[in-house]
């Protein structure tokens, strides 16, 4: 299982594995903040926007979740 390019925001770190397990961990100690199968295979890094992190998948769904501590799921969108 590999893992994209990690995203660091507000000393946290973002990361997706290509089978699709999302993670947050705290920047300064490593702690798991969470972590939660998202639906389908995954080769992007995570993107920041707007306070959200985006996680795109390979079959064009894209998992939004709010940049945070605590595991917010704001939109699922399909392209």
């Amino acid at each position: 299982c590999t893992r994209s390019v990690m995203l660091v925001h507000n000393d946290l770190v973002f990361m997706v594995a290509d089978n699709g397990i999302a993670s947050c961990l705290d920047a300064k100690t490593g702690k798991l903040q969470w972590s939660e199968r998202l639906d389908g295979e995954f080769s992007a890094s995570p993107v920041l926007a707007g306070g959200n992190v985006y996680f795109c998948g390979q079959v064009g769904k894209t998992t939004v979740v709010k940049a945070d501590r605590k595991l917010s799921v704001v939109a699922e969108n399909r392209l």
